[in-house]
């Protein structure tokens, strides 16, 4: 960062970016059972204790916090906004750009089971470098929170997780896909016939639908549906827990409705003037033109980012079914948000 985009940057001292881990939200949340079980009991002092502890808990959070007078920008914890432990620091002034990266790994069981996960961190590259951990098997949160900490330090943000390093500047965060295309002059080429197992359903100026076939789960996937109601069915089984047993029922038939019998049915996407839509079974998928600032592939399919909605296109694609849609989502793009047809639809 140079000392002009140093200027950029709130003068004092400032939060840039705040989380909260799940895994804190999740012992607070067991405090405050545990402190509803003390009341019931009628053990106040207990359940009053179990409570404040759950509230100081709920109070954690890893946050960026910069001094432009001290020409730093330090990673620590905070309790109610002040800091407790600092676990790096940088020089504010050194600071290039914001790296996102996503690591995969894995792990083999005794029993030969491999299980595989994706970390995704934010790396500051100045002196030193700050590496923030983000999240696992969570891209669109990780991409929230390099996209605040890019905007907030008035730095480029550099996307490794994307295929091809995606590089945007802080004025270009909040860009639509549409006006970020016609900022770069040449429109994208449009759709050709698709390529197999896709198949064109309609196609035109406006409007393309392509029929997806249908992707049954793997044998995990359905082995799992079955495995969780399951476990819940013999909790609730033996200890007489009516109420429980009801939920898990419901909860067995809702998700075999919802994940298995959609497992078999062919998706329809659709690109119109009202944005990207998928149709299968029950279920349906949107996002509008006006909401999609990115779209990229990772290892789980073809995401669609904005900044309050994030979508993964249900769908398994190859490389060159995934190159398709991908180039159409741009072309329908660059075609329909225009800046008279956000007018319109905000009229």
């Amino acid at each position: 960062m140079s000392s002009a985009h140093a200027q950029s940057v709130p003068s004092g001292t400032c939060t840039v970016a705040a989380r909260q881990r799940r895994t804190i939200r999740l012992l607070a949340l067991i405090g405050l059972l545990w402190a509803a079980e003390g009341w019931r009991e009628g053990s106040g002092l207990f359940a009053l204790g179990t409570s404040a502890l759950a509230i100081l808990t709920l109070a954690f959070r890893s946050a960026l916090r910069c001094d432009r007078a001290r020409d730093r920008v330090a990673h620590c914890w905070t309790l109610f906004g002040l800091p407790l432990w600092v676990r790096g620091r940088t020089r504010l002034t050194s600071l290039k750009a914001v790296d996102l990266y996503g690591r995969t790994r894995s792990r083999q069981d005794t029993d030969g089971d491999v299980a595989v996960w994706t970390d995704y961190y934010t790396v500051l590259k100045g002196s030193p470098t700050l590496k923030l951990r983000a999240t696992r098997n969570d891209y669109p949160n990780a991409r929230r929170l390099a996209e605040r900490l890019a905007s907030g330090l008035d730095l480029p943000l550099r996307d490794h997780v994307l295929k091809g390093v995606r590089v945007r500047r802080p004025d270009e965060l909040d860009l639509t896909l549409g006006e970020r295309l016609r900022r770069a002059g040449e429109p994208p080429a449009p759709p050709a016939s698709p390529p197999p197992p896709l198949r064109l359903l309609a196609g035109g100026g406006d409007a393309l639908a392509l029929r997806l076939p249908a992707q049954p789960l793997s044998w995990w996937g359905y082995l799992l549906a079955v495995a969780i109601p399951a476990f819940m069915f013999t909790i609730a089984w033996f200890a007489h827990a009516n109420l429980l047993f009801l939920i898990a029922s419901s909860a067995f038939t809702a998700y075999f409705a919802y994940t298995l019998l959609g497992s078999f049915f062919p998706r329809r996407l659709t690109l119109d003037a009202r944005g990207v839509t998928v149709r299968w079974y029950l279920r349906r998928l949107h996002m509008p033109w006006q909401k999609l600032e990115e779209i990229g592939s990772t290892y789980d399919g073809i995401h669609l980012l904005g900044d309050r909605k994030h979508e993964v296109l249900p769908y398994q694609f190859d490389a060159e079914s995934s190159a398709y849609v991908r180039n159409a989502i741009a072309y329908m793009a660059w075609r329909h948000d225009r800046p008279s047809a956000t007018a319109h639809v905000g009229g």
